[in-house]
C-alpha cells in the first residue's frame, strides 16, 4: 500500500557484446525480448501506469541518471590504470 519499506529485485542481462572486439551472436528476437524485460524500463512503465510519475517526471529521472553515469565515466577515465602490482588487490 506504499506505507512502508519496499524491495525490488531487478535481474537483467547485457544488451551488447562482451567487448567492442566481439560480434553479437544472439538472435535479434532474443535481444528484443531481453530489452522488453529490462527491469529499469518496466519500472518506468509501472510508475507511469500507476500515476506515480508523469512523462516529464520520468524524463527528468532518466536525464539525472544519464548525468550521474557520465560523471562516473569521466571519473573512471581520469583515474587511469592501477599499478600492475595493485591490479588484483581485493580480488578473491
Amino acid at each position: 500500500a506504499g506505507g512502508g519499506p519496499a524491495f525490488r529485485d531487478c535481474v537483467t542481462a547485457r544488451f551488447t557484446p562482451h567487448s567492442t572486439g566481439t560480434r553479437e551472436t544472439r538472435p535479434a528476437a532474443e535481444l528484443a525480448a531481453l530489452r522488453a524485460a529490462c527491469p529499469i524500463l518496466r519500472l518506468g512503465q509501472a510508475l507511469l501506469a500507476e500515476g506515480a510519475l508523469d512523462a516529464a517526471g520520468l524524463a527528468a529521472l532518466e536525464q539525472a541518471a544519464e548525468v550521474r553515469v557520465a560523471a562516473a565515466l569521466a571519473f573512471a577515465d581520469a583515474a587511469g590504470f592501477p599499478e600492475p602490482a595493485a591490479a588484483m588487490a581485493h580480488v578473491g
